[in-house]
């Protein structure tokens, strides 16, 4: 039967290209002076892994119900069409790699390229906080291709989360792109995916991509990932164009650190035209520096400095973040930013201490098809920034509001709250959603921020021209979609949509 699944998880990998020699590593039956070539003459110890380097095709792999100590940190790198690929064999839970705090990180892969990562548990928990992480990919002063992060469990990691340059050496899954300009010019990453990952209860940001070279990454996708339980951020990913950051599920980020600040639960920095889609971020904490509460950020999504080309944030559910459910910063650089179809929900507790819920300090930004609900006493705080644009937006709010004097309302509906607010074509009515309060976790609990039939805001907005192909429920959206909010009740079924 062994031997049965054994064949089964190699035929699984054959999409990678891998044509190469079949490891096994079996911690409790292996030998290191084995060969290492089938299930009954497996190698035994990470250390005998490590002194391999693998060749373009081979495939490593680690028995289920097994566990091994140390850092597994094996060499060589695979080739296009021929990726090096560990996964897991056998029967029973994932095979676990524990750092234990000893090792900076439990799994490193350095300047290599075209690997496949898949189905580990790993942790590094160490008696005291430290510089550590969970997964390192290292790339300096080199250009490397092909890095797949899949299915991965990565819990307990006991890094810094405090602010500081410490703070950005510590993740659950951290990819860390290093250029040292006098040495060489280029340092980037390429064609990267991690994606069904959960990462929980650690100290430290979730899964980072960090860099400061000049190069932007390429083809960086961070999808359906898990991330639950951190020191400090949830997802950062910096310096990559065109990245797809879609499907993860982020939760309480910042819950497991006492001395920390500016963090968000999902933000790009220096990237291009980012995409951040069908997200679920909630309960980003608010941020203690020496034991008093810090009043900024812990906002949901993050437009970070350096952002260029067309960001656009779109079709995620934000609720319960304490600092809100967006901020936009001064340092973006971007041709214009989109925030739509998205549903908040009870966004912004302490409204970052004067701060807003809608946190806007740069550029072109328009706000479109939105629910920003809340029915906390709390309210709406919008930060008064000129060139922001709020179009076919729906507040309900039971708090007070602020929706300042310089953004530009059109055709947006204001319920609870009495809004003081220039929108000549402005609705002041209750929207009839399906279910409103719902602020469970899941995506399907939107669907309670669904319209009615009768509702008033079913075809009261403003047709645009570029709103997107389909609403936050996956209608499609018709060419002259103009309902208000982030459900197109009124849109033709099966109609084109514009991006």
């Amino acid at each position: 039967m062994s031997r049965l699944l054994c064949l089964w998880a190699i035929c699984c990998l054959a999409f990678s290209g891998a044509r190469g020699a079949v490891y096994y590593v079996d911690a409790q039956a292996g030998r290191d002076n084995a060969s290492g070539t089938s299930a009954t003459s497996a190698w035994q110890t990470l250390p005998r892994v490590n002194a391999m380097t693998f060749a373009p095709g081979d495939t490593l792999l680690f028995k289920r119900g097994c566990s091994w100590s140390g850092q597994l940190a094996p060499r060589g790198s695979g080739q296009a069409g021929k990726v090096i690929t560990i996964d897991a064999y056998a029967k029973g839970s994932l095979p676990q790699l524990n750092g234990n705090g000893f090792v900076e990180s439990t799994l490193v892969l350095s300047e290599q390229s075209y690997w496949s990562v898949n189905n580990l548990e790993i942790t590094n928990d160490g008696a005291t906080p430290a510089v550590r992480s969970g997964v390192y990919i290292q790339v300096v002063n080199n250009v490397c291709t092909g890095i797949t992060l899949r299915g991965l469990f990565v819990h307990h990691v006991n890094g810094i989360a405090a602010w500081g340059n410490d703070k950005w050496n510590n993740a659950g899954i951290r990819l860390s792109l290093w250029q040292d300009p006098p040495t060489r010019p280029l340092t980037a990453l390429h064609d990267v995916l991690v994606e069904g990952c959960t990462v929980q209860d650690v100290h430290a940001i979730g899964i980072l991509m960090l860099s400061n070279s000049t190069t932007k990454n390429r083809q960086v996708v961070i999808s359906k990932n898990l991330v639950n339980r951190t020191g400090a951020d949830g997802i950062i990913v910096q310096q990559a164009a065109n990245p797809h950051i879609v499907g993860n599920r982020c939760y309480y980020a910042g819950k497991l650190a006492n001395d920390f600040q500016y963090i968000a639960g999902i933000w790009t920095m220096a990237c291009e035209s980012a995409l951040v889609e069908k997200n679920e971020v909630a309960f980003t904490q608010g941020q203690v520096t020496n034991g008093q509460i810090f009043y900024g950020d812990s906002t949901a999504f993050d437009i970070d400095n350096g952002e260029t080309g067309i960001p656009c944030i779109q079709g995620n559910y934000s609720h319960n973040n304490v600092g809100g459910f967006v901020l936009v910063m001064s340092g973006a650089q971007f041709e214009k930013a989109i925030i739509r179809y998205n549903v908040s929900v009870n966004d912004g507790h302490t409204n970052c201490g004067g701060g807003a819920t809608l946190d806007v300090h740069h550029g072109k930004v328009f706000i479109e098809h939105n629910v920003f609900f809340n029915n906390t006493r709390d309210g709406l705080v919008i930060a008064d920034t000129p060139d922001t644009v709020y179009r076919n937006n729906i507040f309900s709010v039971t708090g007070p509001c602020n929706y300042g004097t310089h953004p530009q309302y059109s055709h947006n509906c204001f319920w609870g709250s009495a809004p003081t607010v220039d929108d000549p074509e402005k609705i002041l009515a209750d929207p009839l959603f399906v279910h409103p309060g719902s602020n469970a976790f899941g995506m399907a609990t939107c669907r309670g921020y669904q319209l009615q039939q009768t509702s008033p805001c079913r075809g009261r907005g403003m047709a645009l021209s570029a709103h997107g192909d389909m609403d936050f429920f996956g209608n499609l959206l018709a060419d002259d979609a103009c309902d208000i909010g982030a459900h197109a009740v009124s849109s033709q079924v099966g109609a084109p949509g514009r991006k």
